[in-house]
């Protein structure tokens, strides 16, 4: 049985998305964030969100996962609530005021474009690590043209974080086989038990690292030498790869053009919009 390296939430499944060509998959994940990040307006911002949603359910992924980051969600939600509602509550029309405190249109519609863009960025970041492996995300990268540089350097890097989560588990699991109770006590108890997992882990982590080291020097590895490369792995796309890209691509287009040529997509573009 050959053996791949995934991402530390891949979650194998046959469907949709997870057919797709990682390329595809990538470029469904850049142009839906940079929607989300550019539209300054609540209404299309629930539009990318519901999009991105339609893709997680696409991919048939168990809602348990956006569950786990869902009192995260709340905890943000709260913070930029707060934040905004302050920060921008001289600007707009008042919709209620007690003392000091006071709540106006743009406060409150800009409030919610940011949670919006929240919200889908982190859905299509689950998106992309669940449903895609280490190799794929890589060949991915290969093929919209990275430098090879680049690619090398990230899929070390995700390699390294999917070593240490499994290296924390197993340590994790062998103190509490020697009767460390990490789920017991107050919060600053439970931080002050991670003490215990550290050092191991470094260890381990700096005993990986020395090996990777010997391991490239050995291959006599350059980057900037290395010359028109050829791979083992690669992917081809489909026809709906093609569509779904294309498509992406010129909605994108379309968005950065109207928002910022001709000011769509804000909120006193929307604001204008209501009688």
């Amino acid at each position: 049985m050959s053996f791949v390296r995934t991402f530390i939430l891949y979650i194998p499944r046959d469907s949709f998305i997870h057919r797709l060509d990682p390329a595809t998959k990538l470029i469904i994940m850049l142009t839906l964030s940079i929607q989300a990040l550019v539209i300054a307006e609540p209404i299309s911002g629930a539009v990318v969100f519901v999009v991105s949603m339609l893709f997680f359910l696409a991919a048939n992924l168990p809602l348990g996962v956006l569950r786990a980051t869902l009192k995260y969600w709340v905890a943000t939600m709260v913070i930029i609530w707060i934040t905004y509602t302050y920060s921008y509550s001289g600007q707009g029309s008042v919709l209620w005021q007690y003392g000091w405190l006071r709540l106006t249109d743009y406060s409150v519609l800009l409030a919610f474009t940011v949670m919006f863009r929240l919200f889908s960025v982190v859905t299509l970041a689950l998106l992309l690590y669940c449903s895609t492996t280490q190799r794929d995300i890589i060949a991915g990268f290969r093929k919209l043209g990275m430098p090879y540089l680049l690619t090398f350097v990230f899929a070390l890097a995700i390699r390294t974080l999917s070593v240490l989560y499994s290296d924390y588990n197993r340590i994790r699991e062998a103190q509490m086989a020697r009767a460390l109770e990490m789920e017991k006590g107050r919060f600053f108890e439970r931080l002050k038990k991670h003490v215990y997992l550290m050092g191991p882990l470094i260890v381990t982590a700096l005993s990986r690292v020395e090996a990777m080291s010997a391991s490239i020097e050995s291959r006599a590895f350059r980057v900037k030498k290395a010359g028109k490369r050829t791979f083992y792995y690669v992917t081809h796309m489909r026809t709906v790869d093609y569509v779904i890209a294309g498509s992406l691509l010129l909605e994108t287009v379309a968005f950065l053009v109207l928002r910022y040529l001709y000011g769509y997509f804000t909120v006193p573009w929307l604001l204008s919009m209501i009688p």
